[in-house]
């Protein structure tokens, strides 16, 4: 490196390739790089290095299928082929691209962190819906046998990576949630296809204390105890499709009255 040349304008060469140093100092100033977090700009979360935390504060979703061992073992890579079509159109309908996020298979399940500074409201406002859409999308082209049925959990916290995976006390409280036998005794008590759960903390954060956008009546209030989670969470179940009641019947006037107003209209008189 020569003396005139900093670390800085080494790296701009290197994008730009064509420019030379002349080009760099005169024509580009140098514009000091804005601050991100670690592992923002790239979309993952990054290594445990150098000693130091690496703790981000993210969105975290699971989506299991649910009785997923009760399939054919032929048909398990179909499902979850399935399951994951689904994840990436419906994290597409809120905006955020599956690529930016960090996505672990878990067998009959996905666990994906969403990266810092991507809103957590998206998890728990419009989501839910277009998780709805894609999964009923996804049963009406399946053969019946490949319908799926999904369990859901949102929650979000600090957490941290390393070479074998995210940790973090949110991750461990995320499957609790998803887990728990009374969230699944509701989904087949409603036989319902589709529910999603998150935690009571983050419910008064984001929809009671929020800023408005999500309704608080569309999640339930729940009360699980399982391992690490005693207490109350919050279930989303899909909208139930209300019916109008029939029209009340008209009773026909009678035929005198039919006549006495047919004559009125032609200009005669009673009678």
């Amino acid at each position: 490196m020569e003396a005139h040349e900093t670390p800085h304008q080494l790296r701009a060469d290197h994008l730009v390739g064509a420019l030379t140093d002349e080009d760099v100092m005169h024509d580009h100033p140098q514009v000091p790089e804005p601050p991100s977090l670690p592992g923002a700009a790239a979309g993952h979360l990054p290594h445990l290095h150098d000693g130091l935390s690496t703790a981000l504060y993210c969105g975290l979703l699971a989506i299991d299928i649910v009785e997923f061992g009760r399939r054919p073992g032929g048909m398990h890579a179909d499902l979850r082929a399935g399951l994951n079509t689904l994840l990436v159109g419906s994290l597409m309908g809120v905006g955020v691209p599956l690529g930016i996020c960090r996505k672990e298979d878990r067998g009959d399940a996905v666990f994906v962190v969403l990266p810092p500074g991507v809103s957590i409201e998206l998890l728990l406002g419009p989501f839910p819906l277009s998780l709805q859409t894609q999964l009923r999308l996804h049963n009406r082209r399946a053969a019946p046998a490949a319908h799926l049925r999904i369990r859901a959990a949102v929650t979000a916290g600090f957490v941290w990576a390393d070479a074998d995976g995210v940790m973090g006390r949110p991750a461990t409280e995320l499957f609790r949630l998803l887990d728990a036998p009374q969230y699944k005794a509701v989904l087949a008590d409603q036989n319902a296809d589709l529910g999603l759960i998150t935690a009571e903390r983050l419910y008064t954060e984001l929809v009671t204390e929020g800023p408005g956008l999500i309704d608080p009546d569309s999640y339930l209030p729940i009360t699980l105890d399982v391992k690490e989670y005693h207490g109350s969470a919050r279930l989303w179940l899909p909208p139930v499709t209300r019916t109008l009641p029939a029209p009340p019947r008209l009773s026909a006037p009678p035929a005198s009255a039919i006549r006495t107003s047919h004559r009125r209209y032609l200009g005669h008189g009673p009678g």
